[in-house]
């Protein structure tokens, strides 16, 4: 009965398209906005979920580009937890109950993560921080 119930599971897994994400490889200053899934009933049912959503989008896409002309690489992701890859560590980062945030990562460094929707500008200060603490060495 268990093999059964896993087997559909499975089945309908598959049948809707689900596919695990692979690894985020970290081989240098990452930033990874995430934002929990929700479905499109979510967003109708609640008009702040909706803007949240739209301002987390807004200020992840502004500043997308000023992280690429300093070296770091940005993802935005809507999922319940991503996987990340730091050489041979794996490691899984549930997104949680707040369901929105941003995680920052370089190699031979804790992660720091924030949480709720941040804008551009209080993003970039808090990115300027871990990153220019990264390159020295300090927590």
């Amino acid at each position: 009965m268990a093999a059964a119930i896993v087997f559909l599971l499975t089945l309908t897994a598959a049948s809707l398209g689900y596919k695990k994400q692979p690894p985020i490889v970290v081989n240098g200053p990452t930033v990874i906005a995430f934002f929990g899934t929700v479905s499109d009933v979510d967003l109708k049912k609640s008009p702040d979920l909706h803007e949240s959503l739209a301002d987390f989008q807004l200020y992840a896409k502004s500043l997308k580009k000023t992280l690429a002309e300093r070296g770091i690489r940005f993802y935005e992701l809507n999922a319940a937890s991503f996987r990340i890859k730091i050489g041979t560590r794996n490691s899984t980062f549930r997104v949680g109950k707040e369901g929105v945030g941003y995680y920052l990562i370089a190699p031979d460094k804790q992660p720091r993560v924030e949480r709720g929707v941040m804008t551009d500008s209080d993003l970039l200060r808090v990115v300027d921080d871990y990153f220019a603490k990264a390159k020295t060495g300090t927590p």
